[in-house]
């Protein structure tokens, strides 16, 4: 048993290097760094235009409400959370008096985040070829015609599981919590899941998309509950930026999540490797051209 144990230790430890080396070739830094400059200028259109098919259909208002909350509640710190969600709303509000050019201009926009997600996903999974750009946007815009509805409907089904059960639940010191926080976890890891399972072009088994996806969404609450307790215990930022703060504090925010994304993401794209027992060297620098050139030889 001793020696099964100290195994399985070993093999822990093999996978941890792997993926220590697998961060550092994918320069997941450097990605995540790209990312974030493209959300600062795409997340307000993309937001908008998915709260915008809210309000063009009346009956969704109520939907339209849960899903913000839950943004604020699961993706958000709170203090940045109310000041992001505000100009969000100004600016799905304005976007129904944009012209042609105008809402053109926004899908461009809105696409941009998506197709760079698109590269970055396909780069971690090392596919030979991303799908057509075509499909690619068909893709994209069908998931954030549907999504949202579908995540809406995922919360409320779960929300109501947590509130039948929350008469035994309110017995246990801190149980209605902790539901909740399950909640936001499940829909989170799930949404995460089909992101991993369904971006990449290739063959990404559920349960590995599942794990990463869990993992990404326990690391985002456990990131928001240290951002949040941050801010409230050290306010330099308000104290230096003023009525600027909330912009560094969003963009930190938003460079932690594309961490957290990209991680998961490389978590289910190591799976099939560890299963199989095989995990590749770390590929030294100019190592492309050594293998032709011993091709060539």
């Amino acid at each position: 048993m001793l020696a099964s144990a100290q195994s399985r230790f070993e093999a822990l430890l093999t996978g941890m290097r792997f993926i220590g080396r697998r961060l550092a070739q994918e320069r997941i830094t450097q990605t995540a760094a790209s990312l974030t400059f493209t959300t600062v200028i795409s997340l307000v259109p993309l937001l908008a235009v998915m709260l915008a098919l809210f309000t063009a259909f009346p009956a969704f208002d109520d939907l339209r409400g849960r899903m913000q909350d839950w943004f604020a509640q699961a993706l958000l710190p709170p203090n940045i959370a109310e000041t992001v969600f505000g100009y969000v709303n100004q600016f799905a509000e304005k976007a129904a008096g944009l012209g042609a050019a105008g809402v053109i201009g926004l899908l461009v926009t809105a696409t941009m985040l998506l197709l760079t997600v698109d590269r970055s996903l396909n780069r971690i999974w090392r596919t030979p070829r991303p799908r057509p750009l075509w499909q690619r946007v068909i893709l994209f815009w069908a998931w954030l015609t549907a999504g949202p509805l579908l995540m809406t409907f995922a919360i409320g089904q779960l929300s109501l599981a947590a509130a039948l059960s929350s008469g035994w639940l309110g017995a246990i010191p801190g149980g209605t919590a902790a539901a909740g926080t399950l909640v936001s976890w499940l829909v989170m890891g799930g949404v995460l899941a089909v992101v991993y399972r369904v971006v990449p072009n290739t063959e990404v088994l559920w349960r590995d998309a599942l794990v990463g996806g869990v993992l990404a969404a326990i690391a985002f609450s456990l990131a928001s509950r240290v951002f949040a307790w941050y801010i409230g215990r050290l306010p330099t930022y308000a104290a230096v930026y003023g009525t600027f703060a909330t912009l560094p504090l969003a963009l930190i925010w938003m460079y932690w999540s594309w961490l957290v994304v990209l991680g998961g993401a490389i978590v289910s794209a190591w799976l099939p490797a560890l299963r199989a027992g095989v995990f590749a060297p770390a590929a030294p620098a100019g190592g492309d051209f050594l293998l032709a050139w011993q091709a060539v030889q």
